[in-house]
């Protein structure tokens, strides 16, 4: 009987570097940001700067009340059906595993992590569901699209998530580190995705969209009160 080899082409290899990436930041992120004094009196004390700054600003409130689970969701299918189109089933596949993947394990990671009341007893609050929501999205988008338009992708996403992360600490639902967890946990879900894929099917889509036997998988990009 023979056994699919391990994928080792420079993209896979990259995936997996990026997924360990992410994970070690989101771990260093969290201790240093809830498990000091000074990360959270940093932590907090920016949020409040963030709010003052955007205190008369009108669009927080409204992009906030647009992230809605019926709006991510419909946001998903599109990504979905234009990874099928533009590079195949394995692409869409893990478009929808990415998006899917990371909100759960958002969800997952503010149940199970702890914040000491050192500064405040305000709670856990880290990572942030909607920045998480926003970020799969664009993360998925990355990975739908083929080589020429992942610049152009990467680039719109990182302004919504940005954005998004913004109205969060405007609005004080979420300190600065939530949302950099947030996304550092979007873009190690979808490596992570990209290279398991990879594995299972050894062969994924190509930039162009054409498909072949031997063809690396997509690598997304580094590019709430959920």
């Amino acid at each position: 009987m023979t056994t699919r080899p391990v994928p080792t082409s420079p993209t896979v290899r990259s995936a997996w570097n990026i997924a360990l990436s992410a994970g070690a930041g989101l771990l260093a992120l969290y201790t240093l940001a809830v498990w000091t004094m000074a990360g959270q009196i940093a932590d907090t004390r920016a949020m409040m700067v963030a709010g003052s700054v955007l205190s008369d600003a009108m669009w927080t409130d409204a992009l906030l009340e647009l992230i809605s689970p019926a709006t991510v969701l419909a946001a998903l299918c599109l990504i979905v059906a234009a990874a099928l189109g533009l590079r195949g089933p394995a692409a869409a596949a893990s478009a929808g595993a990415t998006v899917v993947a990371t909100m759960i394990a958002s969800e997952l990671l503010k149940l199970v992590l702890v914040r000491p009341d050192w500064f405040d007893d305000a709670g856990n609050s880290l990572p942030s569901g909607h920045v998480s929501a926003v970020a799969g999205l664009a993360v998925a988008a990355y990975v739908a699209v083929p080589r020429p338009a992942r610049a152009g992708t990467a680039a719109a996403g990182a302004v919504l998530v940005a954005a998004t992360g913004a109205a969060t600490m405007a609005l004080g639902w979420h300190r600065p580190s939530d949302a950099a967890a947030s996304v550092l946990l979007a873009v190690g879900v979808g490596a992570a995705v990209t290279y398991v894929s990879a594995g299972l099917t050894g062969c994924a889509p190509s930039s162009s969209g054409a498909r072949g036997p031997h063809e690396d998988a997509p690598v997304p990009l580094t590019s709430g009160t959920w």
